[in-house]
């Protein structure tokens, strides 16, 4: 456990910098490398990444998509993206026409799409300001981390037992507080940075995002569990994989700035 909050620790706070002092293109470099990472440990798990092709070819695309968000983003480059990614995984598809471990691949190609526009949202949230883009971030991590503690050492009810035996209902409720918590803290700051906050919406930001986030890392928990994997992978000391860690951000940060444009919690 020490070794997983030491790299948690060093995880913070590379992303604080990224966040608050480095140039946004940094986070979009940041965000293209963890949507690269997530797409190859989950073509790992499926199998897939033995289909060398597509899986270049989703590589290449996880890198290009939070690029093109920095870059401004123009509909005619997304759609010459997606046109390229779609022929040439179709043409691959066609011409192999093989039946064993096509549902993986489709699986994975799905992910492969989903993956790298999910990690496109914290860049556009990036360009609008630096506490849109850490938002997402925070109530996810922290969600993760009170899920965690609280299920570890209170958790009595199983939530998901045929799933993930370790997920109670302590733990649930510990995420969504634990969310609701940082949410008050980080409004806090940004209102002592001359920031107008709408108070009567972190809570609710708390909750929703720590339902969404805990909701996305059940999903990959299922995913795992249909490839057979303990973990998407080690790369992470005491962590796992890239993919474990930012499971919930994948569904959380599209969520945030949902929420960010139907109620904007700070200006």
């Amino acid at each position: 456990m020490k070794i997983g909050i030491i790299s948690a620790a060093v995880a913070a706070v590379v992303l604080l910098l990224v966040g608050l002092v480095a140039p946004v293109i940094t986070a979009a470099v940041l965000m293209a490398l963890l949507s690269a990472a997530s797409v190859y440990e989950f073509g790992r798990a499926t199998g897939a990444s033995k289909y060398m092709l597509p899986f270049i070819i989703s590589l290449l695309f996880a890198l290009y998509i939070p690029m093109w968000a920095y870059f401004g983003g123009k509909t005619v480059f997304l759609l010459l993206g997606i046109i390229v990614f779609v022929i040439v995984q179709s043409a691959w598809l066609m011409i192999k026409n093989t039946k064993p471990g096509l549902n993986q691949v489709a699986v994975f190609l799905l992910a492969s799409v989903l993956i790298p526009f999910a990690f496109a949202v914290p860049v556009k949230l990036a360009l609008i300001g630096r506490g849109q883009f850490l938002l997402p971030f925070v109530l996810a991590f922290v969600s993760d981390a009170g899920a965690y503690f609280v299920g570890t050492y209170l958790g009595k009810h199983q939530a998901l037992p045929e799933l993930s035996p370790k997920k109670t209902y302590e733990g649930i409720i510990g995420g969504l507080l634990a969310s609701c918590i940082a949410a008050v803290i980080f409004c806090f700051i940004v209102f002592l940075l001359k920031f107008r906050v709408a108070w009567l919406g972190v809570i609710v930001y708390g909750i929703l995002c720590s339902a969404i986030s805990q909701f996305g890392g059940s999903v990959f928990t299922c995913l795992k569990r249909h490839c057979g994997v303990p973990s998407f992978g080690k790369l992470i000391p005491g962590l796992g994989g890239i993919l474990d860690r930012v499971d919930s951000v994948i569904f959380c940060a599209p969520f945030t700035m949902m929420l960010l444009l139907a109620m904007p919690l700070f200006s």
